[in-house]
């Protein structure tokens, strides 16, 4: 690496010891600048999975409310027939076949 510098005395070269610390600078900046860009790849694939899981859990989330109703629903239809000790086998055996085919 050979970094020249003008002056009024003529194009002279900057001594050794400056051209180390400047080659150290360049190496710690070109370090620094790989390890950025591999924290920059890793934040955005990160980003990708929080946005993946925000949407499976929003997915979740509709499909309990959606089973929530569906049960409130049936637990009130239940709670609107009367029956006695003596009808709930039929009751639960209606039930029943109504899971298995729904």
């Amino acid at each position: 690496m050979m970094i020249k510098s003008d002056n009024h005395k003529g194009n002279r070269t900057l001594p050794r010891d400056q051209l180390l610390f400047l080659w150290a600078v360049q190496m710690e900046y070109d370090d620094l600048s790989t390890k950025s860009s591999e924290a920059e790849k890793e934040v955005n694939m990160l980003q990708i999975k929080i946005d993946d899981i925000n949407n499976n859990l929003s997915k979740y989330k509709k499909e309990m409310d959606s089973r929530k109703r569906f049960l409130e629903t049936r637990l009130n239809s239940l709670e609107k027939q009367s029956f006695t000790i003596d009808s709930y086998p039929k009751v639960l055996e209606t039930a029943q076949r109504e899971k298995r085919y729904s």
